[in-house]
């Protein structure tokens, strides 16, 4: 019996705006999730998309542009992902393809592979030479200037001996960032992290590298770097030229629960905010159609939806409203006042009573503008000053009460300045009392006198001495200070004092 030929399928170029699948390496993936179907047919791959991207069909209508550009935004971004990927790959090829060929080099002329020292050695001169006034030249080759994180791995390769690998990440004047391996130190002995350590304090020593340059060093979490007490890192901290050490490599799991439950109560706290905001302002979204025809009243609309609205919102007779807003719409008289701001004003309320009805409601509802005090009215207004109370009051200072102006604004104060009160204590401030006239006006030397009185009583209750101390005490000053015409005046003696 002849065996059965296995049947070939082929992925179809119009299942990516269709379904949103492309291919890779000849597998279905998808564009969205990027998940993949074991065989490309056709309804392997229109199952995955009606199971688990419904409201793409209804978000992005088949055959339509806006479809065709989702396709190729997506398409677009799984290039960008997998390019990331190949591109560092690619540096790390062209770095072991020179090594090779330096190694090639030296076997073709029978060179010892010691020899590589010298030939690094001639490398950074002539790099030295031509990289001189290039931008970040120097930097890049030189370790000395570094300004950056090292890490630090412990690697076991495919020799007896083992390797310590050191990377560096500098930073540049223009904050840009470059990441290189600095060395290779073998570790011949043991692996402990004492020994790590040694070999990496020893190594910058010979080069000379400031320490004090460094911002962080990292570890890959091996346990001889994170010991607690004998590691990489407990030794390096109780060296007091590192930088504190952080650990790339950490516990996920303790790391994962403790995001889950931190993100947890944000997650929470946001989503009974956005409960509460959609409960506070649900009316708002109800109102939105109604407010937008009465602030436009002839824009294209559908007159029995709107109806329908205006009616719920406003409780008025949807065939009503639905006639009137026809009717309304294809008056041309009115048509040429719609950008007048008295619009509604204009509009024969017994003819269109349900939209003149819904018009004065939604004026109601909405929130009015408040005048704030104007600081101009002072000038041509002497009794009127701001109020303590908030800026969209006055203060009359005849009437010792406060004037709304969030309303009328200077007619509000005008409108006060005519009323019976103010006028009657306008006339009183106008006529001289008789203890306004016999006001005793104080004179500078009363005022100096009081000061120095003050100043000596303070100064007597400071050093705690006794009111009777200013009996003798003033008499005295005025004897030495007989030219003064302050200390002259000065009386005050223990019963004023205890006054005071």
């Amino acid at each position: 019996m002849a065996e059965k030929r296995k049947k070939t399928y082929h992925f179809h170029n119009e299942w990516e705006e269709e379904f949103f699948f492309t291919t890779v390496k000849e597998t279905c993936v998808c564009l969205i999730w990027g998940a993949t179907v074991a065989t490309a047919k056709r309804h392997n791959v229109e199952r995955h998309f009606t199971s688990c991207h419904k409201s793409y069909h209804a978000n992005y209508p088949p055959g339509s542009a806006l479809r065709a550009e989702k396709a190729r935004e997506l398409k677009a971004a799984l290039g960008k992902q997998q390019s990331f990927f190949t591109r560092p790959a690619k540096k790390s090829e062209k770095a072991t393809e020179a090594s090779f060929r330096a190694t090639h080099f030296l076997i073709k002329k029978k060179k010892a592979f010691s020899d590589g020292e010298v030939v690094k050695e001639a490398m950074m001169i002539i790099a030295n030479t031509v990289l001189k006034d290039e931008k970040n030249g120097t930097d890049l080759i030189s370790i000395y200037n570094l300004s950056g994180g090292s890490a630090f791995s412990a690697t076991s390769p495919w020799t007896a001996a083992v390797q310590l690998l050191i990377f560096v990440r500098m930073v540049f004047e223009d904050f840009s960032t470059r990441e290189e391996l600095l060395t290779l130190l073998p570790l011949k002995t043991t692996t402990r992290g004492v020994d790590i350590y040694n070999a990496v304090k020893e190594f910058f020593v010979q080069k000379k590298v400031p320490l004090e340059k460094l911002v962080a060093v990292t570890t890959d979490g091996a346990p001889a770097m994170i010991g607690r007490h004998a590691g990489f890192i407990a030794h390096c901290k109780g060296d007091p030229d590192f930088p504190k050490l952080q650990s790339v490599l950490k516990d996920n799991a303790s790391a994962s629960e403790t995001f889950d439950k931190v993100a947890g109560k944000y997650c929470e706290a946001i989503n009974r905010i956005g409960q509460e905001f959609e409960n506070r302002f649900c009316d708002l979204e109800q109102l939105e159609p109604c407010v937008s025809f009465i602030s436009n009243p002839f824009m294209n609309v559908d007159t029995t939806i709107l109806a329908e609205q205006l009616s719920a919102t406003f409780t008025l007779d949807a065939g009503q409203v639905e006639i009137e807003i026809i009717t309304l719409q294809n008056d041309l008289h009115l048509k040429a006042y719609q950008a007048a701001p008295n619009f509604w004003c204009l509009v024969d309320t017994e003819k269109y009573s349900g939209v003149c009805t819904a018009a004065m409601k939604k004026v109601s509802i909405m929130p009015k503008r408040k005048t704030s005090f104007n600081s101009e009215w002072i000038k041509e207004h002497e009794f009127i000053t701001k109020s303590s109370r908030d800026s969209f009051h006055g203060f009359c200072t005849l009437c010792r009460c406060d004037v709304d102006v969030s309303n009328q604004g200077k007619a509000a104060i005008e409108r006060h300045a005519g009323t019976d009160k103010h006028k009657s204590n306008k006339r009183a401030a106008g006529t001289s009392s008789m203890r306004t006239f016999f006001r005793e006006v104080s004179s500078p030397l009363d005022d100096k006198i009081t000061a120095a009185e003050l100043c000596k009583v303070y100064h007597a209750v400071k050093h705690h001495q006794s009111y009777r101390s200013l009996d003798c005490g003033m008499k005295v000053d005025r004897e030495i200070f007989s030219d003064s015409p302050t200390a002259k005046g000065m009386a005050c003696s223990r019963t004023k004092a205890k006054a005071l």
